[in-house]
C-alpha cells in the first residue's frame, strides 16, 4: 500500500529541488551549465555524492574568469547550499587587464555552488498546504498578490463543507437504487441517473468555487450545493419510500403467492 505524500510536504520538496538543483541535475559526461556564468563537467559519478575528473569554468567575475580542475570530488549540502569539495586539482585564473596567468594547486578545495538561484528567505505557501485556522486568520496584506485572496477564503470554506459531499454521495446512491419500482433486469438506468447526478454536482461545486473567489456574497451557495443534496434526499427518505417500499412487498407477495 503507498502512502500518499502531504501536500505540504510535496510543496517543500518542489522548493528544495528547485533552488539547489545543482546536486540533481550535475549529469556526468556533459557540460551542465549551472548558470550563464557557470559551467561544470563531470567524467563521472559514484555513489551518491562522489565525483570524478571534475571540471568547473567560473565566469561569475568577467575581470578574472577562474578554471577549477580536481581528480576527484564530494557534494555536500550545506545551511547555505550546495557545495563541492575537491580533492588533488588546481585552479587557474586569468587577469584580463593585465593577460596574467596564475594557477593554484591545492590538495582541497571546496567550491560553492548554491547562491546561484537567489533563493527568497521564505517560502510562500499555498492555500492547499495551510490548515483551516490559518485560512480563516489570514488577510489580504499577508498574501502576495492581493488578487490571490479569494482563493485562501474559497479554500477554507471548501474544507468545511466537503466532509458532508460524503454523507450527500452515499445517500443518492442509496436512494437511486432503493427508491422506484423493481426490475429484473437489473438497475443500470439508476446507476446511470446517480452517476450524472453526481457530476452534476461536482460540477458545480467547481463553478461556485470559482466565482466564489472573485465574489465573496455568492460563498453561501457553497453550502447550499452541499447540504442541499442531503435536505433533499432526507426529505425522499422520511416520505417517499413509503409507496415504493408498499410496492416492493406487494410485488414479492404476488410473486409468493404465483409460486
Amino acid at each position: 500500500m503507498q502512502r500518499r505524500v502531504p501536500i505540504k510536504k510535496f510543496r517543500q520538496l518542489q522548493w528544495d529541488i528547485r533552488y539547489n538543483f545543482t546536486n540533481v541535475l550535475l549529469k556526468e559526461g556533459v557540460f551542465n551549465s549551472v548558470s550563464k556564468d557557470l559551467t561544470v563537467y563531470i567524467r563521472e559519478r559514484t555513489g551518491k555524492s562522489e565525483l570524478r575528473g571534475i571540471l568547473v569554468h567560473d565566469n561569475r567575475n568577467a575581470s578574472k574568469p577562474a578554471t577549477l580542475i580536481a581528480q576527484r570530488g564530494v557534494m555536500v549540502q550545506t545551511l547555505i547550499g550546495a557545495r563541492v569539495l575537491m580533492f588533488e586539482g588546481n585552479r587557474q585564473e586569468v587577469d584580463r587587464e593585465t593577460g596574467k596567468l596564475s594557477i593554484l594547486y591545492f590538495d582541497r578545495y571546496s567550491f560553492d555552488l548554491g547562491g546561484i538561484s537567489n533563493k527568497p528567505n521564505a517560502r510562500f505557501r499555498e492555500p492547499r498546504e495551510r490548515s483551516v485556522v490559518d485560512l480563516l486568520r489570514i488577510e489580504r496584506k499577508d498574501v502576495g498578490n492581493p488578487k490571490d485572496y479569494g482563493k485562501f477564503v474559497v479554500e477554507a470554506h471548501q474544507r468545511l463543507a466537503l466532509p458532508a459531499n460524503s454523507l450527500g454521495f452515499s445517500l443518492i446512491a442509496f436512494l437511486s437504487i432503493m427508491l422506484g419500482e423493481f426490475s429484473r433486469r437489473g438497475n443500470l438506468l439508476k446507476v446511470l441517473t446517480a452517476t450524472g447526478i453526481f457530476v452534476l454536482l461536482q460540477v458545480t461545486d467547481l463553478g461556485l468555487i470559482n466565482v466564489s473567489a472573485r465574489n465573496f456574497n455568492l460563498i453561501p451557495l457553497i453550502y447550499l450545493a452541499t447540504f442541499g443534496p442531503i435536505l433533499i434526499s432526507m426529505f425522499l427518505l422520511i416520505y417517499r419510500p413509503r409507496l415504493n417500499f408498499g410496492s416492493r412487498k406487494s410485488h414479492s407477495a404476488e410473486q409468493t403467492a404465483i409460486n
